[in-house]
């Protein structure tokens, strides 16, 4: 008898590894397809926009303290206005699905802008500046960005405070001012 109760948990634990294995693996290439998808629309981003792309990036190098900040506090009045939203009831729908695709965009221009920003210094360092324009440089950015995901634990923590960093670039360069123009000298 201890022999087929010992054979039962022996061949038990091999059954439970494959299925632990399987779902390891499917989170896994789920993550990926999601990162690979994430690289398409920040690549996209960087092709439509690429003169807003690239101010939001000059934010973020100049004060990415002040973005992340920024980023926290705009992340506290989306939950809040998500809050309020809740509150309305039945006719919450509308008005919270706006709120998320405007918040949305915010967070993956923001993105973007981060990912510009550290694509250009990848670019620096492998000295490869004629390589890229203003979407290469996104991808050169959002790869290393999207890769530090996959470190267990830390990598997600990473992760948001770049988002929040990128998050407030995208809402200081919203409300950023435009410069006027330089007159040049001889003209009037």
């Amino acid at each position: 008898m201890f022999d087929t109760m010992t054979m039962c948990v022996a061949t038990a634990v091999p059954e439970q590894t494959h299925a632990n294995l399987s779902g390891l693996v499917t989170v896994l290439l789920a993550a990926l397809g999601i990162s690979v998808g994430l690289l398409a629309v920040l690549f996209l981003l960087g092709v439509l926009c690429p003169q807003s792309v690239r101010r939001g990036s000059e934010i973020v190098r100049s004060a990415p303290g002040r973005c992340l900040l920024v980023g926290l506090l705009a992340f506290l009045v989306c939950l809040a206005g998500f809050v309020v939203f809740k509150a309305l009831g039945p006719l919450a729908g509308l008005p919270s699905l706006a709120w998320a695709l405007v918040f949305g965009y915010w967070m993956l221009s923001g993105m973007a802008m981060l990912a510009h920003h550290i694509g250009e210094r990848v670019q620096t360092a492998l000295m490869a500046r004629s390589l890229g324009s203003d979407a290469m440089a996104v991808v050169y950015g959002a790869v290393p960005l999207l890769a530090v995901g996959f470190l267990p634990g830390v990598g997600q923590l990473i992760q948001l405070v770049a988002v929040m960093i990128g998050l407030g670039g995208a809402i200081s360069n919203l409300f950023r001012r435009s410069k006027p123009p330089q007159n040049q000298a001889g003209t009037v």
